[in-house]
């Protein structure tokens, strides 16, 4: 199980492969197959200004991007009512302004990539918009049901931006009671973490550090019981 939860938190993390296709393609091509829940069309996103390589999926395309980073935490042991997987990122703008056109641009964004990763004949999903508290300048997310080879699991997913920074926070889980208050938390404490000008260098056990990895969330600011999976 735990691995095919790991495979969805990935292709929130990279480059979702398909997601620029559905960007660009007719409004016909982006509608949901049948029994598949559509948010909102999809948003055109304008041309990056640097390489897509390791952008977050559901920023990819945005203009202005300068960097990202991606960190992922493993639950130790399966708790039927948490969050099994949390995957968080950080993606530095050029300016404000552009930070907060990407952030505009997620919830036309989210359906499409989910229906590249959700491709199977048994696949659905249900994931809506939900309320949030506030955080930064501006928050966002977005929770629900989905079923991928015939599992169901709940996925949650967290938007914060403050200034030129964008900060997401993802989770999946069987059963989660809590899944966007404890990603909301997350945000929370990691929002004053910033860049450092060191260079970025690996320990042992696959964490970075330096550059725009020293404004990812640390273990200390995730939910008790969670272990380091790894950076990208």
């Amino acid at each position: 199980m735990k691995h095919r939860l790991a495979v969805l938190i990935l292709g929130l993390t990279l480059l979702a492969p398909g997601l620029a296709a559905a960007q660009s393609a007719t409004p016909a091509a982006t509608q949901a197959p049948p029994g598949r829940q559509m948010l909102a069309t999809a948003t055109p996103l304008a041309t990056p200004t640097r390489s897509t390589d390791g952008c977050n999926a559901l920023l990819c395309g945005a203009a202005g991007q300068l960097d990202a980073a991606n960190r992922e935490f493993n639950a130790d042991g399966l708790n039927l009512l948490g969050l099994a997987i949390i995957g968080a990122n950080v993606t530095r703008f050029d300016s404000p302004q552009h930070a907060e056109s990407a952030m505009k641009s997620i919830p036309g964004n989210l359906t499409p990539w989910l229906n590249t990763r959700l491709s199977g004949p048994s696949d659905a999903f249900d994931v809506v918009e939900t309320s949030v508290r506030e955080i930064g300048d501006k928050s966002i997310a977005f929770s629900g049901p989905i079923t991928s080879d015939g599992k169901k699991f709940v996925i949650a997913i967290v938007y914060a931006r403050t200034g030129s920074f964008i900060r997401g926070a993802y989770g999946i889980g069987l059963a989660p009671t809590t899944p966007v208050q404890d990603l909301a938390g997350i945000l929370e404490k990691s929002s004053s973490r910033t860049p450092s000008n060191s260079g970025v260098v690996t320990s042992a056990n696959g964490m970075k550090t330096g550059g725009i990895y020293d404004a990812l969330p640390s273990l200390a600011d995730i939910p008790e019981g969670f272990t380091f999976s790894k950076d990208t």
